[in-house]
């Protein structure tokens, strides 16, 4: 080959097909587009499309787990409602979770709609597929909850 050069470690013969100058290209492309879409995620984590309450702003990945890494959780949290307001969200690694700091608040949106809060999240491996939706400890609630629990 013409454009190969005698390697010293041995990575041009990992990569005979390509000339050094032609890979260095195509690493570069590979990894300017990974930054692209790391940076596209950073900056789209926060935004969502969903009206929720004010939080701290989360990382990818972890959420907001590392602001609570110092400190006990109950206290960072308190903080948070000291700055945001009665209700705050957070995320716990890619788990979206709200907290409610007043009592009423709390119990005025489990009294007018309990019945969004009060399901467990849909389990499709184990609850469906593995049980055919037979174990009642983990069906969400409804009308099949309702009757294994009569």
């Amino acid at each position: 080959m013409p454009w190969a050069s005698p390697a010293k470690d041995g990575f041009a013969e990992t990569w005979p097909a390509l000339p050094n100058g032609l890979l260095s290209v195509y690493l570069f492309m590979a990894f300017f587009i990974l930054f692209l879409f790391m940076t596209r995620t950073v900056f789209v984590w926060g935004k969502s499309h969903l009206r929720l309450p004010a939080g701290p702003r989360p990382l990818p990945i972890i959420g907001n787990v590392h602001q609570m890494l110092n400190q006990r959780p109950v206290d960072v949290i308190q903080k948070w409602h000291q700055k945001y307001g009665t209700m705050v969200t957070l995320r716990y690694g890619q788990q979206l979770a709200i907290s409610i700091a007043s009592l009423d608040t709390a119990h005025d949106l489990m009294r007018k709609r309990g019945s969004i809060y009060n399901s467990r999240p849909r389990f499709i491996i184990a609850s469906e597929r593995m049980t055919n939706g037979l174990n009642s400890a983990i069906i969400p609630y409804g009308k099949r909850w309702q009757n294994h629990h009569r």
